[in-house]
């Protein structure tokens, strides 16, 4: 049990074949300022060259948040791959949000998605 996964100030990285699953709020540790974040993944503030790939979601409302804000320069020149990813069970929206910059989203199964998916 725990939070999701969020990259931030950071270039080349892959995530590969994760599953993190039932995200439940519990004591311990808090990352940025909640213990209710915002989605499973996010990519922020300027990372690039990231892949997600071979992933299974499930269950959560906002998936994957690629980009900061709409007004964050230094996201402009993002870089992200999600392949091969499944998009299961209870999930809502956001497989992935892409504010901007660069995003090649391929051969993802999105199953089960309720509101809208990229």
């Amino acid at each position: 049990y725990g939070c999701g996964i969020t990259l931030q100030f950071v270039h080349n990285v892959i995530i590969h074949n994760i599953h993190i699953h039932r995200v439940v709020r519990s004591s311990g540790g808090l990352i940025r300022d909640s213990e209710d974040h915002y989605g499973f993944r996010t990519v922020v503030q300027g990372s690039t060259a990231i892949t997600i790939s071979n992933c299974h979601f499930t269950h959560h409302d906002h998936v994957i948040l690629l980009g900061a804000s709409d007004v964050y320069s230094k996201d402009q020149y993002m870089q992200v791959t999600l392949a091969f990813n499944h998009f299961g069970k209870e999930l809502i929206q956001r497989m992935p949000r892409c504010r901007w910059g660069y995003f090649h989203v391929v051969n993802n199964d999105y199953t089960h998605w309720k509101l809208y998916a990229i």
